[in-house]
């Protein structure tokens, strides 16, 4: 049976990886202070019996805890992970954006993990007006978030020449789906869906623009009418 262990665990996509995964017979870990969710949360991957959970900041916890058993994969979502709650305390997204990878890949590496994945964001690229955006698009964050994922990144640069594992990043962007996501988040696309649940006009930017003749709010529009009926 192989390990995982999942930092952020109790997070909307830590969560639902854990519960995909331990249905596929996986071995789950689950580390996750709370500092950004709660115990019920997780309520639903207690009935696995192959799920362990430690609360635990990554910075503080202790490979003897976990026996020191060799994992498999690492997957690395704890993080502070709102762009405005990142700007508004800087040291706290320095301790556990920056520090905490670090303590994420010395841990990794203790345990003889195989492959370490890791959630970066596509604010890494700033405001661009170059659209499409492809992976080797010039880095310029406008947001703190940003820059501590930009600055994560090049941790792993670094690293991936010390250690024998795999890293693996992914740069996501407004991540979506599901009943408990639309109750927790509060990114763009579950504002739009719940405005448009509520019959509220779409809000494109902090500035008030609405939203018109976007092609892809029409399917929005058509899936939450399904949801409706």
């Amino acid at each position: 049976m192989k390990t995982i262990i999942i930092t952020g665990v109790a997070g909307y996509i830590g969560s639902q990886l854990a519960y995909y995964f331990l249905k596929k017979n996986y071995k789950i870990i689950g580390i996750d202070d709370f500092s950004n969710s709660t115990k019920k949360d997780i309520s639903s991957l207690y009935s696995f019996k192959n799920f362990k959970f430690y609360k635990k900041n990554i910075n503080s916890i202790d490979i003897k805890i976990l026996k020191k058993k060799r994992t498999d994969f690492f997957i690395h979502l704890a993080a502070v992970s709102s762009v405005e709650k990142a700007n508004d305390n800087k040291t706290k997204t320095y301790e556990s954006n920056v520090l905490g990878l670090i303590s994420a890949i010395n841990l990794a590496d203790k345990l003889k993990c195989k492959s370490f994945l890791f959630a970066s964001s596509a604010a890494v690229y700033g405001n661009t007006k170059k659209l499409p955006i492809f992976e080797d698009h010039q880095l310029i964050s406008e947001s703190f978030y940003g820059f501590s994922k930009i600055i994560n990144e090049n941790q792993i640069l670094n690293y991936k020449n010390k250690t024998k594992m795999n890293f693996k990043i992914l740069r996501l962007f407004n991540v979506y789906g599901g009943d408990k996501f639309l109750k927790k988040n509060t990114g763009v696309i579950s504002n739009w869906i719940n405005s448009i649940l509520k019959n509220k006009p779409l809000i494109l930017d902090n500035k008030g623009k609405c939203v018109r003749d976007f092609i892809y709010v029409q399917d929005i529009i058509r899936i939450c009418k399904k949801k409706k009926n």
